[in-house]
């Protein structure tokens, strides 16, 4: 039998069911952007995902990043919900702050049971010259001696937040600071005369710059270098000997010599010194020094003792720190006193012609005496 045939079309339908979770299509599974810090609003990539449109409608946000930012992920980075550009937030990218960031972005579907999916985004932020080195501390004082010749002095320090730069150290043009000069790359100061001499000068003051290498910003800070004298001179005798003769009989307290010593130190308390007698055996037991004058006088009767030449040491001292000293010596010779002496043998006869005048010489007793007066007496037995 004959058969007939018929047709018709079948549509078939295929509803979508939400099962793919939206996948981000990035290289292993994350996101690199390179970003120069102080940047605003400067977009990153377009996150793009290959689910279909009907459930596949994303909607874009951040999620997450890393805590130890200094500021919230909402603030330093947004992300257009709908189109998924992700971009710098109005706060802007510090790398002093922050050198890399790494955010979570998600993507969730329109499904009626909404999946997600996520990527990892990290943002590294590009180091700029963007900062000014600073001194800390900003003025700086200290004291050396003078006759200090090529010695450090003191070093200044800057830093510069910004990893590139380079500070460098420089005077500024004065006076004052023509005696020094700094390395440019550490700050050390240095003086740069034979000598320093507070007589001449006792202060410097100066300025000392940085710059950073690169953009030339520049911050000044004051570097205050104070020359203070310190005890280089020691005071000086006049002699360093002095030689006197005095009598057994000279009166206590009476001066019979005074020594002198001279300081160059033009200021006090440098220039300013006393008088004393050191030293062991018995001469200090007859002698004493005024502490201001350097006069000598005698203190206890020489005739409790019978020597005849006495040395003493004299010492000057000045009131620096530290102090500072010289010595002489001062020999004394005492004149002891001896009775007078006959020379005459005892016994001696004289003939006397019995017609003299009164009063008339009859002959001279030779005598010795230490050269002090003499007095002569007829005893009569």
């Amino acid at each position: 039998p004959e058969r007939n045939n018929g047709s018709t079309t079948v549509t078939i339908n295929v509803l979508d069911v939400n099962d793919n979770t939206p996948r981000f299509l990035s290289n292993n599974g994350r996101y690199v952007e390179t970003v120069p810090e102080g940047i605003y609003t400067v977009a990153s990539s377009r996150l793009i995902t290959n689910v279909n449109p009907e459930n596949g409608l994303l909607t874009y946000s951040i999620t997450g990043g890393n805590t130890d930012s200094d500021f919230s992920i909402n603030n330093a980075f947004r992300i257009n919900p709908t189109s998924g550009e992700f971009s710098v937030g109005n706060v802007g990218l510090d790398y002093e702050t922050q050198k890399v960031h790494y955010i979570t972005v998600a993507a969730i579907d329109s499904g009626p049971t909404p999946r997600t999916g996520t990527v990892l985004v990290t943002v590294n932020v590009l180091d700029i010259n963007d900062n000014n080195p600073n001194f800390n501390p900003v003025n700086y004082e200290v004291s050396i001696p003078e006759s200090s010749s090529i010695t450090p002095i003191v070093t200044v320090s800057a830093k510069d937040m910004d990893e590139t730069a380079n500070v460098v150290y420089k005077l500024v043009a004065s006076t004052d600071s023509n005696d020094f000069t700094i390395d440019g790359a550490s700050g050390l100061i240095s003086s740069k005369v034979n000598a320093l001499d507070f007589e001449t000068k006792p202060r410097y003051v100066f300025r000392v710059t940085t710059t950073d290498g690169e953009n030339k910003n520049e911050l000044s800070g004051t570097a205050t270098v104070t020359v203070n004298i310190l005890n280089l001179r020691a005071p000086v005798f006049t002699s360093r000997n002095f030689d006197v003769t005095i009598n057994e009989t000279q009166d206590l307290g009476i001066v019979f010599i005074k020594v002198t010593a001279t300081d160059d130190d033009t200021s006090g308390p440098f220039n300013q010194f006393e008088y004393y007698i050191v030293g062991d055996g018995i001469a200090p037991n007859y002698f004493e020094i005024d502490i201001n004058t350097g006069i000598v006088r005698v203190r206890s009767s020489l005739s409790a003792d019978d020597g005849e030449e006495y040395t003493l040491t004299a010492r000057v001292i000045d009131n620096g720190k530290p102090p500072k000293e010289d010595t002489a010596t001062i020999d004394i010779t005492v004149n002891r006193v001896q009775p007078p002496r006959f020379t005459t043998p005892p016994g001696s006869e004289v003939n006397v012609r019995e017609d003299l005048d009164p009063n008339t010489g009859i002959f001279t007793l030779p005598v010795t005496t230490t050269g002090n007066p003499v007095s002569f007496f007829l005893l009569l037995f």
